[in-house]
C-alpha cells in the first residue's frame, strides 16, 4: 500500500494488507457516520459489482448469470423489506425504458425520421456525469441545450449576463419548449452592463417564462453559470461551469462545463437546485416585465459609467444581517421599552441604511413623523440624505442645513453639528419638535455639543450610529443611551457581506518571552512590557530587527506599505518609529500627546505614500481611521477583545487598489493566564466548532477570502495555550477569582458575566454549567462563600441550570421569576395557576429535575418548588440565571395560538422535552424520531437538525432541510413516508383537514456542553413536494423566519 489519503471501507482484504505493514506505520481510522452510510455503502457495492462485471466476457454478460446475481442481492434486501421483490429483473435479454409519452400529456419532441416512437435526447450520457472542455470531438454546448429542451419539463438558467448572440442560437427551441407547456426561469444581473436588453425582452416574451434580475451588482457578485433541466421522470441534469449565455461561450470558446446527472450524483443536483431556489427567492432579484425596460437600460448604462437621466427609485430591502440589527433595535423598544438605541458598527458597514430602513417602518405607522439627522461633515449629510431618499422612494425627502444650504422645511432635516451650535437651534425648536433623531458618528463630537442637543430634545426615538463606543474626549457615549448598546455588527459578518475588506493574518514568532511577567487585573503591566520592548537593549533591538525582517518577507512591497503599528506605550511607539526609520522605512510615532495638526498631516502623508508606518498607542479613532491602510502590526499582546477588534477594524476599510488587509501578529511565550481563544474565535464567521479543530483544519470558519497562517512556533504556543485554557475549570476559576476581587465575593452569576462582558470577554451560562458545577459551587471551591446544603447534587444542579440556560421566551421567564418571588403558601399559588402556567411549570420540571419527564404530576412539581424555597442559594442562583436570560433577549417573540393552554412562543428556543410538554404531550422521552403527530391539537411536530452529520461539510446530508428565503423552508420527510401514506397525505392536505404543521429547527445536535435546543419557526403551510419515500416538501412559514436564524437555516450560506 502507498502512503497517502484513503476513504475506503476496511474489508477483509484491506485488513490483511494493514496487518502486513511495518509496526511503525501510522494509520488514521474513523467510524462511518450513520447519515453517510447509505451513500458510502451503495457506492462500495456498485464499485465491486461494476469491477466484477467488467472482467467478464460478452457471452457471460448477455446471459442469465448477471441478472441472477442482481436478483440474489435484491432478494437479500427483501428479507428486510418485502416490497423490494418488485424490483427483481426478468429473464434476459435485459431491456431499458428510454422514453415515455402518456396519453393526454403534452408530448415531448420526437425524432422526426424514427421508424418507431423515439424522443430527442442529448448526445452526452444521461445516467452519469461528464465534462465538456470545448473539444472538437464533443457536441457543442448550445446543441446539447437544444436537445435537453426537447425532453425536459422545466428549465432554470443562472448566468451573469445574457447576450442576444447566445439566446438566438436556442431561441426557437426555447419557444417550442414553452409553447408545449414547459416552464423556464432565468436569473441574471446587470453586471458590467454586459447584458443585451434585446435578449432579455426576447426571453420575457416567451410563454411560461419568468426572468428575475439583480441590479445590485456590488453586493450580489454573481459569477456562477448553471443550466438546469428538470425531468419529472427523475432523469434531471445540470450544466455547471464557465459559460454565460453568449455565442462564444456556448460554441467554440475555451470554456469548461460539467454535466451533473441525477442518476449518479443526486446529492449534487439537490444542492444545485436548492441553491438556485434560494437565489430565485432572494429579495436582491426582481421580476422583469415590459414595464421594467427603462430601468434595465439605465442600470446597464450606469454599469458602463454612463449617467442616468434621472434617479429611479425601487424597493430596497435590508439584507439578513441588516434585518437582524433592525430586529434587535425593535426588541430594545418592544421588550425593554428603550427608545434611545445605539448601533455600533465599523465605519463603512452601512449604518446609515439601517437607520433609513428603521425610519421607513416608523414613517409607515406615522407618515407625518418629523426627522432630524445630525452629523459633523457635509459629505456624510449629503450621502445620508441620498440613502434615505432611496429607501423611502422620495426624491424630495430631507433638507440640508450645512454650509450655505438653508432648509425650506425643517420637518425632515439633515443638519451639521457645527451649524446646530452656530445657529443655537435649541432656542428655535421646541424640545418635542422631532419625533425621530439620528446622530451619526457619535464619537467624533465633543461632549458639550451633543450634550446640549440631547438634553434639549426629547424625541420619541433617538438612534445613535457609531464605529466605537469610546468617545474622543475619553467619555463613554453609552451614558446617552441608558448604558445599553442596542446591537453591534461583528467584523466577520461585515467582511462576509463585502462591507469590509478581507484580511490575511500571519502569526509570526516573537523572540520576547512574556511568561515571567507580572499578571494583574486580567493583563500585563504596561511598564513591564515597555521595559522589555524598549529598555532591555539587547532583547529590544533583536525583537525590532526581527519585526522589520518579518514585515519585509510578508508584504508585497515595503515601499507601498501603509501600516499601523500598535504599541504598548509612548516610549515603545517612539522606539519602533526610530527603528523603522533606521531600517529605511518612513515612520512616525503618534500618541495621545501628538498635536491634532500633526495627526492630520500624518494621516495625509500615509495616504499619499510619504509615510509607510504610523506607530500608535491609545489611538483608535480620529487620525488613524484611514481607508488606505493595508497592513497592521500587532507589536504588543492585547488581552482586551474590544480593543483588539477596534484595532483590526482600523485596517478593514475598502480602498482603491486594496485587495485585502495584511496583519502581522507577533506571538511569543505568554503568561499562563493569557488566553488566545477569544481573539481567534472573534475572527470566525461560522460558529459551532472548537477552536482547536479550526486551527487543525486551517481555520475554514473564517469569512470568505480571509486567511490565517501561523508559523511553527506560534502554532505550538497557540495549541498549548488552548489545551491549558479552553475547556478547563482552572481558567474559569481564575476568571471568577478576578471578578470577585473587584465586584465582591457575593457577586451573582449575572454580575460575573456582566463584569467580563465589560472587559470584552463574552461568556454564557453554558460556559459555567458544562463543568457539572453550579456557579455557587465554584465560588465555594475558591473559599469566596461558605458551604450551604442543597437537596440536589452539584451535578444535578449544573445539569438543570444548563438545560434552562437556553430559555428566551419572555412569558415563560417572567412567569418563573414571579413564582420564585411569590411567598404565598404553595397550595394557594398552585390553585391560581392557569392551564398555560401549569404547562410552564411542567416545562420547568423536565428541565430542572433529573428524569423530570417522569415527575410531571402536581405533587412532584409542588415538591420541587418547596425544595427551592428551602434552599436559598439554589433559588438565588436560579433567579439570577433567569433574570440574566430575560435581559439578553434580542428579538420580539409572541404567543402561538394552538389550544387553550398554548405555552410556546414564536422564534423562541426549546429542548425536545420542553416543546413537547409545552404542546401538551407528557411523555417526551418516548419520541425518538424527528416527527411526532399530536392528534389532540391536531398537529404534526417536525424536529429538524440541519447538520445531520457531525462533519461541517457533508454533501450527502447537508441539502435536505434548509430555508429557501425568509418565508419558504425545504424539508425532507422520513425515508419511509410516501405521498400516498396517511402521513404523507396529511402533510399535503393538512390545511383542508384542519391539521397544523409546527416546525422546529436547530443547526446541530450538540456543542461541547450538551444538547442544543430547537428554534420554533412557527406554523407552516404546504406549498409543493417532490418525490416519495422520502418526500421533499416546501413549506411556507406563516411568519417570516427571523434574520438572526436565516444564516443558520440557510445551509447554502447565501441569504445574508
Amino acid at each position: 500500500m502507498q502512503s497517502g489519503l484513503y476513504d475506503d471501507f476496511i474489508n477483509e482484504l484491506l485488513e490483511r494488507q494493514l496487518d502486513q505493514l511495518p509496526q511503525e506505520a501510522q494509520k488514521e481510522l474513523a467510524l462511518a457516520e450513520a447519515e453517510e452510510i447509505p451513500l458510502l455503502l451503495s457506492r462500495y457495492l456498485k464499485t465491486l459489482f461494476e469491477a466484477f462485471l467488467s472482467r467478464q466476457d460478452p457471452s457471460f454478460l448477455k446471459g442469465a448469470p448477471p441478472l441472477d446475481l442482481a436478483n440474489a442481492f435484491i432478494a437479500s434486501l427483501a428479507r428486510v423489506d418485502d416490497s423490494l421483490l418488485a424490483y427483481q429483473l426478468p429473464k434476459p435479454p435485459l431491456r431499458l425504458l428510454k422514453g415515455l409519452a402518456k396519453p393526454g400529456h403534452t408530448p415531448y419532441q420526437q425524432v422526426a425520421d424514427a421508424k418507431s416512437f423515439s424522443l430527442i435526447r442529448p448526445d452526452s450520457p444521461m445516467a452519469y456525469s461528464s465534462l465538456f472542455t470545448g473539444s472538437r470531438h464533443e457536441p457543442a454546448l448550445y446543441s446539447e441545450f437544444k436537445k435537453e429542451l426537447a425532453s425536459c419539463d422545466r428549465a432554470d438558467f443562472l448566468v451573469s449576463f445574457l447576450r442576444w448572440s447566445g439566446v438566438r442560437l436556442i431561441y426557437e427551441d426555447l419557444k417550442r419548449f414553452t409553447d408545449l407547456g414547459g416552464e423556464l426561469r432565468v436569473l441574471t444581473t446587470s453586471y458590467m452592463g454586459a447584458t443585451d436588453p434585446k435578449a432579455v425582452d426576447a426571453l420575457a416574451s416567451l410563454k411560461g417564462t419568468t426572468l428575475r434580475i439583480s441590479y445590485d451588482t456590488k453586493n450580489t457578485r454573481l459569477h456562477a453559470k448553471a443550466y438546469i433541466f428538470h425531468r419529472n421522470s427523475g432523469l434531471s441534469c445540470a450544466y455547471i461551469g464557465s459559460s454565460n449565455l453568449s455565442r462564444a461561450a456556448t460554441t467554440t470558446g475555451s470554456e469548461w462545463n460539467v454535466k451533473v446527472c441525477a442518476k449518479d450524483s443526486a446529492h449534487m443536483l439537490e444542492k444545485i437546485s436548492a441553491t438556485f431556489a434560494t437565489y430565485w427567492n432572494a429579495p436582491s432579484y426582481e421580476t422583469y416585465d415590459a414595464t421594467q425596460k427603462q430601468r434595465l437600460e439605465q442600470a446597464l448604462a450606469q454599469e458602463k459609467s454612463a449617467p442616468a437621466a434621472s434617479p429611479i427609485f425601487f424597493d430596497l430591502h435590508p439584507y439578513a444581517f441588516q434585518q437582524d440589527i433592525l430586529d434587535q433595535i425593535q426588541a430594545e423598544r418592544t421588550v425593554f421599552g428603550r427608545w434611545k438605541n445605539l448601533v455600533v458598527s465599523a465605519t463603512g458597514t452601512g449604518k446609515t441604511m439601517i437607520a433609513a430602513f428603521d425610519f421607513r417602518e416608523v414613517r409607515r405607522k406615522n407618515p407625518s413623523a418629523t426627522f432630524l439627522f445630525l452629523a459633523h461633515r457635509e459629505e456624510i449629510l449629503r450621502r445620508s440624505r441620498e440613502a434615505f431618499r432611496g429607501v423611502l422612494k422620495d426624491e424630495n425627502f430631507g433638507d440640508l442645513w450645512v454650509g450655505g444650504e438653508v432648509p425650506s422645511d425643517p420637518r425632515s432635516l439633515f443638519l451639521s453639528v457645527q451649524m446646530a451650535a452656530a445657529k443655537n437651534i435649541t432656542r428655535h425648536f421646541p424640545k418635542d419638535f422631532f419625533d425621530y433623531i439620528v446622530v451619526d458618528e457619535f464619537h467624533h463630537a465633543s461632549a458639550a455639543t451633543y450634550a446640549d442637543l440631547l438634553q434639549h430634545f426629547t424625541p420619541k426615538i433617538l438612534l445613535g450610529l457609531t464605529a466605537t463606543p469610546e468617545r474622543m474626549d475619553g467619555e463613554d457615549i453609552l451614558v446617552f443611551f441608558g448604558g445599553h448598546m442596542a446591537c453591534e455588527l461583528r467584523l466577520p459578518e461585515a467582511i462576509a457581506q463585502n462591507l469590509l475588506c478581507p484580511f490575511q493574518y500571519f502569526g509570526v514568532a516573537d523572540p520576547a518571552d512574556l511568561s515571567h511577567l507580572k499578571w494583574t487585573r486580567g493583563g500585563y503591566e504596561g511598564s513591564e512590557l515597555t521595559e522589555l520592548y524598549v529598555f532591555s537593549r539587547e532583547i529590544a533591538k533583536k525583537r525590532a530587527d526581527y519585526i522589520v525582517r518579518a514585515l519585509d518577507r510578508t508584504v508585497t512591497d515595503l515601499a507601498q506599505t501603509k501600516a499601523l503599528a500598535f504599541c504598548v506605550s509612548k516610549e515603545h511607539a517612539r522606539f519602533m518609529a526610530e527603528h523603522f526609520q533606521a531600517s529605511g522605512l518612513k515612520a512616525l510615532a503618534l500618541t495621545a500627546d501628538t498635536p491634532a495638526a500633526l495627526r492630520q498631516s500624518a494621516r495625509k502623508d500615509l495616504e499619499q505614500g510619504r509615510l509607510n508606518i504610523l506607530c500608535v498607542v491609545d489611538l483608535y479613532n480620529e487620525g488613524v481611521d484611514i481607508p488606505a491602510i493595508n497592513t497592521l502590526l500587532f507589536l504588543r499582546p492585547t488581552q482586551s477583545l474590544t480593543i483588539f477588534l477596534q484595532q483590526l477594524g482600523r485596517g478593514l476599510r475598502h480602498s482603491p487598489g486594496k485587495d485585502c488587509l495584511t496583519v502581522l501578529d507577533f506571538i511569543g511565550q505568554q503568561h499562563k493566564n493569557y488566553a488566545f481563544s477569544e481573539k481567534f474565535s472573534a475572527l470566525l464567521h461560522r460558529k459551532g466548532r472548537s477552536l482547536s479543530r479550526e486551527m487543525k483544519e486551517g481555520f475554514p470558519g473564517l469569512p470568505p477570502n480571509c486567511y490565517i497562517q501561523l508559523e511553527k512556533v506560534p502554532a505550538q504556543i497557540l495549541e498549548a495555550n488552548l489545551r491549558q485554557v479552553v475547556g478547563r475549570q482552572s481558567y474559569l476559576q481564575q476568571l471568577i477569582q478576578e471578578a470577585a476581587h473587584d465586584v465582591g465575593p457575593e457577586c451573582s452569576l449575572e454580575e460575573f458575566l456582566a463584569y467580563w462582558a465589560h472587559q470584552g470577554k463574552t461568556l454564557s451560562p453554558r460556559d459555567i454549567y458544562r463543568y457539572k458545577r453550579s456557579f455557587y459551587d465554584f465560588k465555594r471551591l475558591l473559599n469566596l462563600v461558605p458551604s450551604q446544603e442543597s437537596p440536589y447534587t452539584e451535578a444535578e444542579l449544573a445539569a438543570g441550570f444548563l438545560r434552562l440556560s437556553s430559555i428566551n421566551s419572555r412569558r415563560w421567564l417572567k412567569f418563573l421569576l414571579q413564582v420564585l418571588s411569590c411567598e404565598d403558601p404553595l397550595a394557594d399559588l398552585l390553585s391560581r395557576l392557569s392551564a398555560t402556567q401549569w404547562r410552564w411549570l411542567k416545562m420547568f420540571q423536565v428541565s430542572f429535575r433529573k428524569n423530570g419527564a417522569a415527575l410531571l404530576d402536581a405533587d412532584a412539581i409542588a415538591q420541587t418548588l418547596f425544595s427551592l424555597r428551602e434552599s436559598p442559594r439554589v433559588k438565588e442562583e436560579l433567579r439570577s440565571l433567569l433574570h440574566l436570560l430575560l435581559n439578553r433577549i434580542h428579538f420580539v417573540d409572541e404567543p402561538v395560538a394552538l389550544d387553550d393552554a398554548s405555552a410556546l412562543d414564536l422564534h423562541c428556543d426549546y429542548s425536545r422535552d420542553q416543546l413537547l410538554v409545552g404542546l401538551g404531550f407528557d411523555q417526551p422521552s418516548s419520541v425518538r424520531e424527528g416527527v411526532k403527530y399530536l392528534p389532540q391539537l391536531p398537529a404534526d411536530v417536525l424536529l429538524t437538525t440541519l447538520m445531520k452529520s457531525e462533519k461541517d461539510y457533508s454533501p450527502t446530508t447537508l441539502y435536505k432541510d434548509y430555508s429557501i428565503n425568509d418565508h419558504l423552508f425545504h424539508w425532507q420527510s422520513q425515508s419511509t413516508t410516501s405521498e400516498q401514506s396517511p402521513t404523507g397525505t396529511r402533510y399535503i392536505h393538512h390545511d383542508a383537514q384542519g391539521s397544523t404543521i409546527l416546525l422546529f429547527v436547530r443547526e446541530r445536535k450538540s456543542d461541547g456542553a450538551g444538547s442544543l435546543p430547537f428554534t420554533f419557526l412557527g406554523k407552516a403551510h404546504y406549498v409543493r413536494h417532490e418525490g416519495s419515500r422520502p418526500m421533499s416538501i416546501v413549506w411556507r412559514m406563516e411568519r417570516p423566519i427571523p434574520a438572526r436564524f436565516l444564516e443558520v437555516s440557510s445551509t447554502l450560506g447565501i441569504l445574508s
